[in-house]
């Protein structure tokens, strides 16, 4: 058998990368200088339509050029970033490099049908990795494939996260086929795990209230509410939602009660007390495994911005999004994800998400006062604080 040829290297070489990379973390200044230089002299003029456009009447950019500018685009936080990844892309489609930045790119922008697109591209090429895969699988489980879905997530390394996310997701995959005791069984690999054990007690929680064994899982709520270093209110909300249904409102009330005494001033437990005294009904947090999923990649995004690996984050926020496009704390935490990483433009675009009725509301709101702030733009910062005042003249915590 011949020998596999590598593909040729049309765009940018390795020392360029790292160059990009470190001017971009180091040297802000000298990144928009050099920003500018990539941008001058371009003639657009050929009317090959290729690239991208800087402006809306500038030239296009593509090419090696294309790839600098995207390199400092990133470092920017700017969103366009993985536009000029693909116009990079166009010019030498095969390589592997240029895949994987602008399928990256294209996952924090929240892009991710056409990062779905690029993930066949890159699989075929054989340069996924792991996040391709991730990506393929859930792809895969929100159409419906659950055997595919599987298969994907086989594939997947069993370091990191990945110990965590592989048998959460094949537990909820087979719980999305009926079966309850195969599913509980799938979470077996996180017990002999230190630092997992906890994970694998709420997705129990979770699966026994999904197949609505109610006892059983009225006793692991309680015990993870409980629990010294709640990590997680969603077992919180699950809880209480049970206890409603199953005629106990009041046990849900004085619960709900011990949790604010805990953790006062959350406005997650306000709104939940609050539509509990209204008499509204509360839903369990996994009452479809896509949802569950949704859940299990918001709180990895959660542990990494703890650890201030914000684009990681970011990523595995991004695909609770791509799950779940309702649930409102994930665009919250989006919000704060990439406001930490310097793509604030995208924060506000995440915190758009929330309506003026959702519970959240009001710390999008707030959220975005502060977004505005570390973007410097303090006149939008003053107008985004003083507009949620005038509505929310009761909310002490803005004033």
């Amino acid at each position: 058998m011949s020998e596999r040829k590598k593909p040729t290297m049309k765009g940018p070489p390795a020392i360029l990368v790292r160059f990009v990379g470190h001017v971009a973390k180091r040297c802000p200044a000298v990144l928009m200088s050099l920003f500018l230089v990539a941008c001058a002299g371009i003639d657009g003029t050929d009317g090959s339509g290729r690239g991208v456009r800087l402006a809306p009447d500038g030239p296009r950019v593509e090419g090696l050029r294309a790839y600098l500018v995207a390199g400092m685009a990133a470092g920017e936080g700017d969103p366009r970033a993985a536009d000029f990844y693909l116009a990079a892309l166009a010019d030498d489609p095969d390589n592997p490099r240029l895949l994987r930045q602008a399928f990256l790119s294209l996952i924090i922008a929240g892009r991710m049908r056409e990062a779905a697109g690029l993930q066949e591209r890159l699989t075929r090429s054989g340069e996924g990795g792991d996040l391709a895969r991730l990506v393929a699988a859930l792809r895969d489980f929100r159409n419906g494939r659950a055997e595919a879905a599987s298969r994907q997530l086989d594939q997947l390394e069993a370091r990191g996260f990945e110990q965590l996310i592989r048998p959460v997701i094949k537990a909820w995959i087979i719980a999305g086929q009926g079966h309850r005791d195969e599913a509980l069984r799938a979470l077996s690999p996180l017990d002999s795990r230190f630092g997992l054990m906890n994970y694998a007690k709420m997705e129990r929680a979770f699966l026994l209230d999904y197949f609505g064994d109610v006892e059983r899982a009225a006793v692991a709520y309680k015990a993870l509410v409980y629990a010294k270093g709640l990590t997680s209110l969603q077992p919180v909300m699950s809880y209480a939602a049970l206890l409603q249904r199953t005629g106990r409102a009041q046990e849900a009330k004085a619960m709900l009660a011990d949790m604010r005494r805990l953790y006062p001033n959350n406005d997650f437990l306000e709104a939940i007390s609050a539509s509990l005294t209204r008499g509204e009904r509360l839903k369990p947090v996994a009452s479809k495994p896509e949802g569950a999923v949704a859940l299990l990649l918001f709180r990895t995004a959660g542990d990494l911005g703890r650890q201030r690996a914000w684009r990681p984050a970011i990523v595995y926020a991004r695909l609770a999004a791509w799950l779940a496009p309702r649930m409102s704390d994930v665009h919250l935490r989006l919000g704060a994800l990439l406001s930490a990483a310097g793509y604030h433009r995208l924060a506000l675009r995440a915190l758009d998400r929330l309506p003026s009725s959702d519970p959240l509301y009001p710390r999008a709101q707030r959220q975005k006062a502060w977004v505005y702030r570390q973007a410097g733009e303090q006149e939008k910062a003053i107008a985004a604080l003083e507009q949620y005042l005038v509505r929310h003249p009761e909310d002490d915590e803005a004033w």
